[in-house]
């Protein structure tokens, strides 16, 4: 396990150097973070804010900006921000956000044990539930209000309908969800993740002409 992630970092590296250096920055910043996160001495999984501050960052603000910012500069010579991709970003960076703070209730039985001090021992799993389904909520509804403003452009109708049903999907299972049971806390919590990518295939081709 050792050998295949240090391979896939090593390789990441050394084919971003190959490219554009908008393309290397963003492998450098997710690797150096995801090492920090991870290993020693440094560590900081223990800690809650730097968790959540990790998660935050690669996979909403590093990931997002960086890949745009290397195919821009590919495919049109510069870098130009669009509204598109702002939202995308803050969308995206929510979600990182809830993702870092919902991994920690099906594992607070080990958090416990280790005395990290994690937010869902802190505050409870069912305010942390609560919290993350809130804000995700909001942002689904954010997204649906952005595709009635863009009906008649790019894909708005598709943006809007695509959100109606990811918002549904979220409070559908939410609803339901039994925190008392740690495999329904685990599928919800994989559930988030597919949604989680399920947005890159549904916003771009909403915004496709945007980018």
């Amino acid at each position: 396990g050792v050998g295949i992630v240090v391979g896939c970092g090593v390789a990441s590296v050394l084919l971003a150097m190959a490219g554009i250096p908008y393309l290397l920055l963003t492998v450098l910043l997710s690797n150096g973070i995801g090492t920090a996160y991870s290993l020693p001495p440094l560590r900081l999984k223990r800690f809650p804010l730097a968790a959540s501050a990790c998660i935050y960052s690669v996979r909403g603000l590093i990931v997002n900006l960086g890949l745009y910012s290397h195919f821009q500069q590919v495919m049109q010579g510069r870098v130009e921000l669009s509204a598109a991709i702002v939202w995308l970003t803050g969308f995206m960076s929510i979600f990182g956000l809830v993702i870092a703070l919902f991994k920690d209730i099906p594992d607070m039985e080990g958090d416990r044990q280790f005395a990290i001090a994690t937010f869902s021992l802190r505050f409870g799993p069912e305010r942390i539930s609560r919290f993350c389904i809130g804000i995700l909520a909001f942002c689904y509804l954010g997204f649906i209000g952005v595709g009635i403003s863009f009906l008649l452009a790019g894909n708005g109708l598709w943006l809007l309908v695509s959100h109606v049903l990811g918002l549904g999907i979220l409070l559908g299972y939410g609803v339901h969800l039994d925190l008392s049971r740690r495999e329904a806390i685990v599928g919800y919590y994989q559930l988030i993740w597919k949604l989680f990518y399920l947005e890159y295939l549904l916003y771009p081709w909403a915004f496709f002409s945007f980018f």
